[in-house]
């Protein structure tokens, strides 16, 4: 009776699981192809808020802490904005770093766009 639909567990598992490292590398192809300060400057900030939501979502149960003080910082970290605020951060500052000169391999952003696309029409259907 209160068992969770198909959407719902799409939703949760690609926000909490694979979303932050996707974006994470799609980061890293524009530091990487990226001419400019502001492109991967921008790009870089995308990849460490990525790469932040990876650790404070992994680090604390492959570290085995799953009580303490850096489990608590970890948790309040993934559940920012009920655990949208970091992908919706790290997003946006992927999406901006592909505004200044120099962005290159549009492929990241079109990529981007569909996660965001993804991400937000699942959690409209979920909620």
């Amino acid at each position: 009776m209160f068992e969770p639909g198909p959407v719902f567990l799409l939703f949760i598992a690609l926000k909490a699981y694979t979303y932050l490292p996707l974006v994470m590398a799609l980061a890293v192809l524009r530091v990487a192809a990226g001419r400019g300060a502001w492109v991967r400057g921008l790009a870089a900030m995308a990849a460490a808020v990525a790469l932040t939501g990876v650790a404070a979502r992994f680090g604390p149960p492959l570290t085995r802490h799953y009580t303490g003080p850096v489990a608590q910082i970890a948790d309040r970290i993934v559940g920012l904005g009920g655990g949208m605020a970091l992908p919706l951060v790290a997003s946006a500052l992927l999406g901006l770093s592909a505004v200044p000169r120099g962005a290159r391999w549009r492929l990241v952003d079109a990529l981007n766009g569909v996660l965001v696309l993804v991400l937000l029409g699942l959690w409209a259907v979920a909620h």
